[in-house]
């Protein structure tokens, strides 16, 4: 959790261009461009607001979605070397 800073504040109600009301979605946005650091979300507006700059995000949707096909990438590699291996095993005997 990051401090609450006041220029973290004041940026939260001078966010440039079009961006929703929302007093949270806008704190984050201005903690995440105070800190520079990249914003892990699934909030469309956000997601949207990012397109302009102001903010760096990392879509946890497609995160996720990659994360699964890495997953199962991996079990399948697994599972065919149990296959290889028992078939190793049991053709050897």
């Amino acid at each position: 959790m990051a401090p609450i800073e006041t220029a973290i504040a004041i940026d939260s109600v001078r966010l440039p261009g079009e961006f929703h009301a929302d007093p949270v979605a806008r704190f984050i946005v201005a903690t995440a461009h105070y800190h520079d650091a990249p914003l892990s979300t699934a909030d469309s507006a956000i997601l949207s607001y990012a397109t302009g700059g102001y903010v760096q995000v990392i879509d946890a949707m497609t995160w996720h979605r990659f994360q699964i096909a890495q997953v199962t990438d991996k079990t399948i590699r697994s599972i065919k070397f149990l296959f290889q291996f028992a078939f190793l095993i049991l053709g050897a005997g």
